[in-house]
């Protein structure tokens, strides 16, 4: 072999040698499975979107979507996104929706009052409340009171006569009252500048005596959100504020 094929042969790299595929086994809980199949049985049962059967297909999904760990784990389903989409063919904010209304709101009120007025309603008594609301029983959808402005004055009214517009406004009003409190607060302020830092002005910050939230995080912005608290640096409390 002369000196150039000798110099050749020298350089040439020897092809890797093929992995062998790595056999992965996903163990999943019995119990979390035997839920998942008699929660996703009540959706497949339901064949009409009446009331009744709007209520009972959509309480199944929020017991779905909303239990610790989630249920469509167990369906092989790795998000919420996923499961919308592929085993019920909805968008995740419309199933979401969906969902919610049916947990808090009876058969009854969902077909008087329509799905779309109850989640006004509940994203106003969310905005009250200052946080999600918890719990599984259907609201007395009926009995909140909602303030509204009628001829330029502002009156208390019920959802019977309040319209979907009118619910939508009160909730901006108590929304614009918990930002305004949040910058007026030393520590609020700094937290509003970080999230807005961060490009995430989407993010509605509340001050609640003592306590915060936030409201309107999308889930891809939850790690730059993270990121951004993590580096503020809050001034010493207020006594006068929170």
């Amino acid at each position: 072999m002369d000196r150039k094929s000798r110099k050749e042969a020298l350089t040439k790299v020897a092809p890797a040698p093929s992995a062998k595929p790595i056999a992965v086994t996903t163990l999943i809980d019995p119990a979390l499975k035997r839920r998942w199949l008699e929660a996703s049985k009540a959706i497949t049962d339901v064949t009409h979107e009446e009331a009744r059967d709007f209520d009972r297909k959509w309480e199944a999904v929020a017991d779905i979507v909303f239990a610790d760990p989630p249920l469509y784990l167990a369906g092989g389903f790795s998000t919420d996104r996923d499961f919308f989409e592929k085993f019920l063919h909805v968008d995740r904010s419309t199933g979401l929706r969906k969902a919610r209304v049916a947990r808090f709101a009876s058969p009854q009120d969902i077909e008087h009052f329509g799905d779309t007025k109850i989640d006004a309603l509940l994203d106003f008594l969310e905005a009250k409340a200052g946080g999600p609301l918890s719990g599984h029983l259907p609201i007395a959808i009926d009995r909140v009171r909602i303030p509204v402005l009628v001829n330029g004055k502002q009156q208390t009214v019920t959802i019977t006569t309040a319209t979907r517009e009118q619910i939508r406004g009160a909730t901006r009003g108590l929304q614009t009252k918990s930002t305004s409190h949040a910058k007026a607060s030393p520590r609020g302020s700094a937290l509003q500048q970080a999230i807005a830092d961060a490009g995430l002005r989407q993010i509605t910050l509340g001050i609640h005596r003592g306590t915060f939230d936030l409201r309107g995080i999308p889930w891809d912005a939850a790690s730059k959100l993270g990121t951004a608290l993590a580096r503020v640096k809050l001034p010493a409390p207020d006594s006068t504020k929170s």
